[in-house]
């Protein structure tokens, strides 16, 4: 019988699988003996994991990015709890002959500034001592954080050189500064859209989130900065309208997550004598003339029903330093302004105290 010859190309079929079988073995061995998952085709899907922001994802602590969460630590934020100090009195003198001095440096600069922050919201202070050392923060304040100069050193602002396909609102969330872009633009006023920055372009970053605290008593509101890793900085104290009848809810809240707006409509509370929704530029219109809103969601076992507080400007500057409101927080035209480019979404805390 004669012997069929073997044709080229089976021999060639059987090279290749026997290659394929030694390939594969090799990769099993070197992979622990776990072969790796296939991926999908659809990139959102390999990718959405990598993709997860802060706010998205449990697997990223945030504290990696030095940021309290004030629904679940609000008290961390409390000013009056965020920055004990075994000597109130020491740094109280200390910060204050430095901000005496002719020519400071900036390490003396941010020095007096953490030092006199620290005593003023000990609440151990008298009151002209508090009121000396807010004059002198404001003014610190001011020059260091409100105003378009970085001071080197300082752990709370920086300089950044803008980047193609950079905007604000990127740059904000790539540094998880945590505050609203209307700051960057207050801060650089050379920077007229967030979205048209030149190229090579050096803008000055602001690392939030603000706060804020409210003295009813006082009907006032001290706005401060604090992160895990850099010390409590007071900025500035602003007069506010309160709630008629002690309407206005004590508490801890944060500020409501997309409930934060311009040109908000006003819908009128239970206990207004108006009904209905007036929207902004309509006759009665309460909210003042930029209409801003900032609602605020109770965070603590005293607060967590409120609902329907903020923080909003006024038709009725004569209200504010008095309690006329039906419960929220009343500011001026150019305070609203301030606080709504200060105050974040979801990070930034406000405490009302009684």
């Amino acid at each position: 019988m004669r012997r069929k010859k073997s044709s080229p190309l089976a021999a060639i079929i059987v090279i290749m699988l026997a290659g394929g079988i030694v390939v594969a073995a090799y990769l099993y061995i070197n992979r622990g003996g776990k072969p790796q998952e296939a991926k999908g085709n659809d990139d959102n899907t390999a990718r959405k994991d990598e993709d997860k922001t802060p706010e998205d994802s449990a697997e990223k602590p945030e504290k990696k990015v030095g940021l309290i969460d004030p629904k679940t630590d609000h008290q961390a934020l409390l000013p009056t709890k965020a920055e004990p100090s075994d000597d109130i009195e020491r740094d109280y003198r200390d910060g204050l002959a430095l901000v005496k001095l002719s020519k400071p440096t900036a390490e003396q600069t941010i020095e007096a500034r953490t030092l006199l922050s620290r005593a003023y919201f000990s609440g151990k202070l008298s009151k002209a001592q508090a009121d000396a050392t807010r004059k002198h923060l404001t003014e610190l304040s001011e020059a260091t954080i409100l105003s378009p100069v970085v001071v080197e050193g300082d752990p709370y602002t920086e300089y950044y050189v803008f980047a193609k396909g950079d905007t604000l609102g990127k740059v904000e969330k790539d540094h998880a500064l945590k505050i609203p872009h209307q700051l960057l633009l207050r801060v650089n006023p050379h920077i007229k859209q967030s979205n048209l920055i030149q190229i090579g372009g050096r803008v000055k970053l602001v690392k939030g989130p603000f706060h804020a605290v409210i003295y009813k008593d006082k009907f006032v509101m001290d706005i401060y900065i604090k992160r895990y890793e850099t010390p409590i900085t007071f900025v500035k104290r602003i007069r506010v309208g309160l709630g008629k009848d002690d309407s206005t809810p004590s508490g801890a809240f944060q500020v409501s997550l997309g409930k934060k707006r311009a040109h908000a409509p006003w819908n009128a509370p239970p206990a207004s004598k108006v009904r209905g929704t007036i929207l902004w530029g309509q006759p009665g219109y309460p909210l003042g003339p930029n209409g801003r809103w900032i609602s605020l969601q109770g965070v603590d076992e005293e607060t967590k029903f409120a609902l329907g507080y903020g923080i909003h400007g006024t038709n009725d500057p004569d209200s504010i330093g008095k309690a006329e409101s039906l419960g929220c927080i009343r500011l001026g035209d150019n305070d609203i302004d301030l606080v709504y480019s200060l105050l974040y979404e979801k990070w930034s805390a406000v405490f009302i105290e009684k």
